[in-house]
């Protein structure tokens, strides 16, 4: 396909890999821009999930759960209603195509967002509610050293694991608002893994770092024990 065609307020350009919203080129991935594309081009019926992997991804070896990602990169952007799910098959457009030279009052989707309905109040406070609604469940897994190290699991979805950096707390970084809205937006639409490592928040301390304490509290009791001897003997 390589003509321009337009649904809603929407135009894709297939020879020069664009979509325009209202005119402004959206802000849509080349994977992405390869499922819409796909979806489009064979709007007449259902495109399979192998069909449209094929497609982003030609000659590649790629798990589903990437096209998925895509999928919903591409809602994002158009509205979720332009694209239906099929389970266990795969996807199809649903949106009417018009003629990109045609009139604006020629379109009835012309100028439309392809998506919600006006939000009321209340659904614009649902997702500030959904936040505070998600929590978190802590767990403890042994390590080859015999050491627990503590993990935490919220939202459901997709896996997505959050690799810790030199300091975590798994309690207190849901509390704090530097990450408690990033972790619960993610949790909304994710499985969110996230862990202390060894030796920081609620996971138990590493055999190096004991070992220096020990190290040391064996040196400070020595020095103090040095240092009673020499008061008592008066010198």
């Amino acid at each position: 396909m390589q003509n321009a065609l337009r649904f809603g307020r929407f135009e894709i350009r297939p020879a020069e890999r664009l979509l325009l919203d209202d005119g402004v080129p959206a802000d849509l991935g080349a994977r992405a821009f390869d499922v819409l594309l796909c979806l489009i081009s064979h709007r007449d019926r259902v495109v399979t999930k192998e069909e449209a992997l094929q497609s982003a991804w030609p000659g590649r070896v790629v798990e589903e759960n990437n096209l998925s990602v895509q999928v919903s990169a591409v809602r994002r952007v158009i509205g979720s209603k332009a694209i239906a799910t099929v389970p266990g098959i795969g996807y199809r457009f649903t949106v009417p195509i018009g003629d990109p030279g045609a009139s604006p009052s020629a379109d009835p989707h012309r100028g439309e967002r392809i998506d919600p309905q006006p939000r009321s109040a209340s659904a614009e406070a649902a997702p500030e509610a959904s936040r505070h609604a998600v929590t978190q469940r802590i767990q403890f897994a042994p390590a080859r050293s015999g050491l627990r190290l503590a993990y935490a699991i919220s939202g459901s979805g997709y896996p997505v694991v959050r690799a810790p950096h030199w300091l975590t707390h798994l309690e207190a970084d849901w509390q704090t608002p530097v990450w408690r809205r990033l972790l619960t937006d993610l949790s909304s639409r994710y499985t969110v893994v996230r862990f202390d490592q060894s030796g920081t928040g609620l996971s138990d301390p590493s055999v190096a770092a004991s070992t220096r304490c020990r190290a040391i509290r064996r040196a400070w009791c020595a020095g103090a024990s040095a240092s009673a001897r020499k008061a008592s003997s008066g010198c």
